[in-house]
């Protein structure tokens, strides 16, 4: 494997903004089943909230809506979004612009 998948410029941009945006570090088809696995778990996961819960995370908070607003913890609940997370090149990417990562805390998926 690699070590420096990011090049200088993207280093430099990280920097400067303290964020940055890699694209395709995922094949489309692993992309494609997060966004299935997503999908079922926001069904099931919305068939499960109390009527206090809906307000802080379904959309709008209406009675008819069904399209959350986000999900906490995605990878701890859900083994697709632990894998991303842990994919090699990922925290590869991650150890260039921070350091050797230690533990994840928190997670969020926003819809």
């Amino acid at each position: 494997m690699k070590s420096n998948l990011l090049a200088d410029r993207q280093l430099a941009e990280f920097k400067r903004t303290g964020h940055l945006t890699v694209p395709a570090v995922f094949a489309d088809d692993t992309i494609r089943s997060v966004l299935e696995d997503l999908d079922c778990w926001s069904r099931e996961y919305l068939a499960t909230l109390s009527e206090a819960d809906r307000h802080w995370y379904v959309e709008a908070a209406t009675e008819d809506s069904t399209r959350l607003r986000k999900l906490d913890h995605p990878a701890f609940h859900r083994r697709v979004f632990r894998d991303l997370g842990t994919s090699p090149p990922l925290l590869s990417m991650v150890g260039q612009l921070i350091g050797p990562v230690g533990a994840l805390f928190f997670s969020q998926v926003f819809m």
